[in-house]
């Protein structure tokens, strides 16, 4: 890591104990208890604890950006964790393409399968933006984003995969109004908060 940045970590794997790991579920997701200690601020390792990890793949996910017509991309699909959340308006989502990356695939070429998936756009220049941890409070997923270059002239009105038992409308949106959903609290998603965030700060020399 850059020695002049201002902060890297003081633990690392080395840091940890791992007792005891088991499969309580495994579903669509796979759920581990597992027993370990680790090392504290003070010096001194931890208590020993046991706490659950819910295993889900890596993921991928981009803002479809059309530089020339200065347009964005949003697919909107049924988002199973907004179903019991009945202070939100729906649980139908607005967000960037995203999907999981498969077994011997790199982020960016599951960014250009999913966009080809979910939107039926063909990006042709892709720019990494971020790398998150979704939830790293107990879920392993890790999410690259990234921005794709597209032409959004001939994009649908519908998309997913069928196998997946995906059902997606596809938004076509001005930069500004997706910028402007974004400043009125309507998008909930992060990679998606992220993504167009980036967008607002590079758009001079995207656009």
């Amino acid at each position: 890591m850059n020695k002049t940045l201002s902060w890297q970590p003081e633990f690392n794997f080395n840091d940890i104990e791992i007792r005891q790991r088991e499969v309580q579920y495994q579903g669509y997701y796979q759920i581990h208890t597992v027993s370990l200690r680790y090392k504290c601020f003070s010096g001194n390792w931890g208590d020993w604890l046991v706490r659950e990890q819910v295993n889900i793949a890596p993921s991928t996910a981009v803002l479809l950006l059309d530089p020339n017509r200065k347009k964005v991309v949003l697919v909107e699909q049924f988002r199973m964790g907004g179903l019991d959340q009945r202070d939100t308006a729906s649980p139908w989502l607005l967000e960037i393409v995203a999907g999981y990356i498969n077994e011997n695939e790199v982020p960016e070429d599951a960014a250009i399968r999913e966009a080809l998936e979910e939107a039926n756009a063909k990006i042709t220049k892709i720019i990494p933006i971020q790398e998150i941890f979704t939830t790293p409070g107990g879920f392993t997923e890790r999410t690259s984003i990234f921005c794709g270059l597209i032409d959004s002239q001939s994009i649908g009105q519908l998309g997913g995969a069928k196998e997946e038992h995906e059902d997606i409308k596809i938004h076509v949106l001005d930069v500004n109004d997706a910028l402007n959903l974004l400043d009125h609290n309507l998008l909930t998603n992060a990679s998606t908060i992220i993504a167009l965030q980036w967008l607002k700060l590079n758009r001079d020399h995207l656009l």
